[in-house]
């Protein structure tokens, strides 16, 4: 164990004392996670474009407290072989890496999902990763918001389809390889960056 100076000690001590604590990270070094690209191969609706949408449960890797899930929309209509460079805002975060899970789904005459359900849908998974949270099974929690968005959509009236789901973790200044969503009839890679 290093040796310090009494008045190291003493300082370490006040600052503890105040609620704070010495970080390689500072305090305010947010970021905030990102839609970057849609790349569209394949549409789902044979006549008409998609409209996609993403359900995003965001949460820090090292908080189980520090969740959320969202609801992004793009507003595009996505058409097959094209791409789409975005900067849509899903999250921000102090956290200096976060998982999420995503699922991406096609909305057909309006969207299933409301802010009643999203509210629902973000109390279950933050539920889920109290459980989750020390055994870091991130399958089980993109299983588990695939669950949750198929359990609205089963009620749903405009009758959206699930695209897939797909899960990563980011830290600050990364962006991991694109998320690849094959599902009814679509096949989508998305880029999220940190």
């Amino acid at each position: 164990m290093p040796r310090f100076t009494p008045f190291v000690r003493l300082g370490v001590a006040a600052l503890a004392a105040l609620g704070l604590t010495l970080s390689a990270t500072p305090a305010n070094a947010a970021g905030s996670l990102r839609l970057t690209q849609i790349k569209c191969n394949e549409t789902s609706d044979t006549w008409d474009p998609d409209k996609p949408y993403f359900v995003v449960f965001v949460a820090s890797t090292s908080n189980p407290t520090d969740t959320t899930t969202v609801l992004v929309d793009p507003g595009l209509d996505v058409y097959s072989g094209k791409t789409y460079n975005l900067s849509k805002t899903i999250t921000s975060s102090n956290a200096s890496t976060v998982f999420t899970a995503t699922v991406m789904v096609e909305q057909d005459e309006g969207r299933d999902i409301d802010s009643t359900d999203l509210a629902y849908i973000r109390t279950a998974m933050h539920n889920t990763y109290q459980l989750n949270y020390w055994t870091s099974n991130w399958a089980a929690m993109r299983d588990e918001l695939r669950r949750q968005v198929d359990d609205v959509l089963a009620g749903g009236p405009g009758g959206d389809d699930i695209l897939g789901a797909n899960y990563r973790k980011y830290g600050v200044g990364t962006t991991p390889s694109p998320m690849v969503f094959q599902e009814d009839g679509g096949d989508y890679s998305v880029q999220f960056s940190w």
